[in-house]
């Protein structure tokens, strides 16, 4: 299983990090100290390196979490391959959790921070269709 996760904030990130090197189906995992690095990371994804799992942060500076998502997008529909996607926010905002529910990139779920093992572990292990509010 390959994760990548994307976030500005170096504490989230290590704690981030942190839990995901701690499961062990995750094989291959991948962080992001920015919108700009994680798009080009995702425009150099071949099918056989595209990720499983993305936890994206909403609020970034300079390229938000949004830009990001609608390069995955692209990067999915390029590909003809879908991953589960999380956003990963400290914003409680119903219209934030609304246009992550909508949007085209067909979100798994929000998690609201701070993410630990327990709501990490429920975003992988998820199954459901309905969309997963954490």
């Amino acid at each position: 299983m390959k994760v990548v996760l994307v976030d500005d904030d170096s504490v989230y990130r290590f704690v981030g990090t942190t839990l995901i090197k701690r499961i062990e189906q995750i094989d291959i995992s991948e962080f992001y100290e920015d919108g700009e690095s994680a798009v080009e990371a995702i425009k150099a994804y071949t099918t056989e390196t595209f990720p499983d799992f993305f936890f994206i942060d909403i609020n970034m500076n300079a390229m938000d979490g949004w830009e990001v998502l609608d390069e995955v997008e692209r990067t999915q529909e390029r590909l003809s391959k879908q991953s589960i996607i999380y956003i990963v926010s400290s914003s409680p905002l119903a219209q934030d959790i609304e246009k992550a529910q909508m949007h085209p990139a067909q979100l798994q779920g929000y998690i609201l921070k701070p993410m630990g093992m327990e709501k990490l572990s429920k975003a992988l292990e998820y199954k459901g269709e309905d969309f997963l509010r954490l």
